[in-house]
């Protein structure tokens, strides 16, 4: 289910972190892997875990909406309470790697994800939205694609 989620505690209630989804259970459970391993990304929520335990967190999806508004509705959540979370920008540091199911989405989803990445300068979205629109891409060197990203940022800019 596309929205916004939250992961929320239940001892401390104004302790909240939001974040985006294509997929709640499966972005539920990629939190509930990373804090158990004590690799999650937020150090904050990683010791709140560490101290009250896995068991203290509470996981909402709190608001469905389409893919191209999830990052505008994720920042109205962030700015009401980001205790949680690394970034109090919904942009954060999301990257195609994170997107586990774009292969999914029809295609004109996956352009409006695309877009919005390479614009932040995704190396493997870029390559990704070639690959889609052109085929294979070759390989290229690290110039090239500095070159390729301004390209693609400026084309996204104009649209």
């Amino acid at each position: 289910m596309v929205g916004i989620y939250k992961i929320q505690s239940k001892i401390y209630i104004d302790r909240t972190y939001y974040g985006r989804t294509i997929d709640f259970d499966k972005r539920k459970q990629q939190h509930i892997i990373l804090l158990n391993k004590n690799k999650h990304h937020s150090k904050i929520l990683q010791n709140h875990v560490n101290k009250y335990g896995i068991n203290d967190l509470f996981f909402e999806l709190v608001e469905t909406c389409s893919i191209k508004d999830l990052e505008a509705v994720e920042q109205r959540y962030i700015d009401l309470n980001n205790y949680f979370n690394v970034s109090t920008s919904s942009i954060g540091g999301r990257g195609i790697k994170e997107i586990t199911n774009i292969k999914k989405l029809p295609l004109d989803e996956k352009i409006i994800i695309l877009k919005e990445l390479i614009s932040k300068g995704d190396v493997d979205a870029i390559r990704y939205y070639l690959e889609l629109r052109y085929g294979k891409p070759k390989k290229m060197n690290d110039n090239q694609m500095k070159n390729l990203i301004i390209l693609l940022s400026n084309m996204n800019k104009s649209n």
